[in-house]
């Protein structure tokens, strides 16, 4: 099997896993249907903008815990917050943010890719949502899907090879008229802004 193709196979199968059991650290919501590894890729545009001044993640794929600080987590979940490090997540080393259940939750994932955006690019047409944007100067996208509808995950693209996601499930949360991606774009800038702080 092509290496790329066994790397998107793994990729979306984690995708899944996100939404069969929340309760687990994944890296992005999952796609509407997870594509066999000898999917084809999507007839739409696959190529996934360069990142200008690529970030090294390292030092947050060892510790994902402090993509956000405390007062960050308790500002979108509340004083009750469980933080919950996993280092061997599903979808690469990730850290999880939880209100008191069945409350919100944030998950950070740093997953293991060579091909950063790429990959989410050659199958968009598995998302219902697939939004194109930019988070503090980098190239990212906004994903979801009918089966989770009110949860959302901004995938970020740190260099041509590696990329970063927040996934953000409000629940209940009163999100002030925002969607759960608007929120979730806050929540991924933010994490950004830690990372480029601690360089």
């Amino acid at each position: 099997m092509h290496a790329r193709v066994a790397l998107a196979a793994a990729t979306l199968a984690a995708l899944a896993a996100t939404l069969a059991c929340t309760t687990r650290i994944a890296g992005i919501a999952s796609p509407a249907t997870t594509p066999p590894a000898t999917a084809q890729p999507a007839t739409t545009s696959t190529a996934a903008p360069a990142a200008e001044t690529p970030l090294n993640l390292d030092a947050h794929r060892g510790t994902p815990c402090t993509s956000l600080t405390d007062a960050q987590a308790a500002h979108h979940l509340g004083d009750e917050v469980d933080k919950q490090p996993d280092p061997e997540g599903l979808a690469g080393p990730g850290c999880r943010w939880q209100s008191p259940p069945p409350g919100a939750f944030i998950t950070v994932s740093y997953p293991h890719a060579d091909d950063g955006l790429a990959v989410l690019h050659r199958y968009r047409d598995q998302f219902d949502t697939f939004e194109e944007l930019q988070v503090s100067g980098y190239p990212a996208v906004a994903v979801s899907t009918s089966a989770v509808p009110d949860a959302c995950t901004i995938t970020i693209g740190a260099s041509d090879t590696t990329h970063l996601a927040v996934h953000y499930a409000p629940s209940n949360t009163d999100l002030g008229g925002l969607t759960a991606c608007q929120a979730g774009r806050r929540i991924a800038s933010e994490v950004m802004a830690n990372i480029e702080t601690s360089r």
